[in-house]
C-alpha cells in the first residue's frame, strides 16, 4: 500500500519520474492509454509538494478508471514563476451533473485536501462539445515555489547587489550569503540550496 502511495521513484529520481511511473502502471493495469507531458524540468519541488502532486494524479486516474469508460487520458505538468499545475484530461463521458461539488465524493475531497496542504487548489470541469467526446479536467495548482540560493562573495556591496537583482527577477526567494570559502562550504553542506552563485 505504501508503495502506492509514495513509490521509491519519488524519493530516489523525483517527481517527473514517479509520475511517469505511474502512467505507466495505470496504463499497464487498466488498458486506457496514458500520454503524460512534462513541459520542461521540474525545479525546487519539496518533497511535501511532490507527494500531494503524486497523489492527486493517482487518484485522478483512479477516477478515469471506475467512472469515466475513458479509452484515453491525457496529462501535463508544468511550472510557471508563481505555480506547479498538474492537469489531466480523459476522453470518457464526463463528470455527472453536480459530481464536482459533492462533499461526499471522498475522491474528489482527497484530492482538494492534497492540493490545500500545498497552498494549492483543485478544479474539476466537465466539458464536451455536439460530435466530440465529454472530457474531465483536473487541476492542481498555485502552490508558491520558493528557490533557495546562496550568494557566495567576499564583498559586501557585491553580495547585498546580486541578492536584490535576484529578488527582483525570480519573485519570492530564500536567499543566504557567505563571505568565504570556509562559510560557503559550512552553509553548502548544512542547507538544500537549489543553486550557489559562487565568486570566493
Amino acid at each position: 500500500i505504501s508503495t502506492a502511495l509514495r513509490p521509491g521513484v519519488l524519493d530516489q529520481l523525483g517527481l517527473e519520474a514517479a509520475l511517469e511511473w505511474q502512467a505507466g502502471e495505470f496504463e499497464r493495469h487498466g488498458g486506457i492509454h496514458c500520454e503524460l507531458e512534462i513541459a520542461a524540468p521540474i525545479l525546487a519541488v519539496d518533497p511535501t509538494q511532490a507527494t500531494a502532486i503524486f497523489r492527486v494524479f493517482q487518484e485522478a486516474l483512479t477516477n478515469v478508471t471506475r467512472h469515466a469508460e475513458a479509452t484515453h487520458v491525457r496529462a501535463s505538468l508544468t511550472q510557471s514563476a508563481e505555480a506547479l499545475t498538474l492537469e489531466v484530461i480523459d476522453d470518457g463521458k464526463g463528470l455527472p451533473e453536480g459530481v464536482a461539488d459533492d462533499s461526499t465524493s471522498l475522491g474528489l475531497l482527497g484530492m482538494r485536501e492534497r492540493a490545500r496542504l500545498i497552498g494549492g487548489t483543485t478544479d474539476l470541469t466537465r466539458c464536451g462539445h455536439t460530435g466530440q467526446p465529454s472530457s474531465a479536467h483536473a487541476r492542481c495548482g498555485r502552490s508558491r515555489l520558493v528557490l533557495k540560493i546562496l550568494v557566495a562573495d567576499d564583498h559586501a556591496m557585491v553580495r547585498a547587489g546580486i541578492c536584490k537583482i535576484v529578488a527582483e527577477q525570480l519573485g519570492p526567494v530564500r536567499l543566504g550569503e557567505a563571505a568565504s570559502a570556509e562559510q560557503t562550504l559550512a552553509m553548502v553542506s548544512q542547507h538544500d540550496w537549489d543553486a550557489v552563485l559562487l565568486d570566493i
